[in-house]
């Protein structure tokens, strides 16, 4: 599965910290118990792993939610990707400048390579 959301305008790391905490948000709404989330965002997925801490004011309390969303998963687990080796996600986060703010986009993508779409306002959630 990849996102892409409408976030409106920010910095680099309130997008990346978004995007995971909508993601985890969707997975556990589907159920997923057990989810592996790889990301290019070193700095992220640090915070993610508890291997860093966050110190930028507006986005701690993100991070602290994603903790507490992790504890809903049997197995959760967050690995650094290297940008270059993640093609499609650099295409989807360009993407996602278009999408109105508040709404995202989720790809949903199988071992056969079907694709479906989900569509609706993140704030709702």
């Amino acid at each position: 599965m990849v996102s892409r959301a409408g976030l409106g305008e920010g910095t680099n790391n309130y997008a990346e910290v978004m995007a995971l905490k909508l993601i985890i948000l969707l997975a556990a709404e589907m159920e997923i118990k057990n989810i592996n989330i790889m990301g290019d965002s070193l700095v992220t997925i640090k915070w993610a792993n508890k291997q860093s801490d966050c110190h930028i004011m507006r986005l701690r309390p993100i991070i602290e939610e994603i903790h507490q969303l992790s504890s809903l998963f049997d197995h959760i687990s967050f690995s650094h990707v290297y940008r270059e080796h993640n093609e499609h996600a650099d295409q989807l986060s360009k993407e996602a400048v278009g999408l109105i703010l508040g709404r995202w986009q989720i790809e949903y993508t199988s071992e056969q390579q079907a694709y479906g779409y989900y569509h609706r306002p993140f704030h709702e959630i």
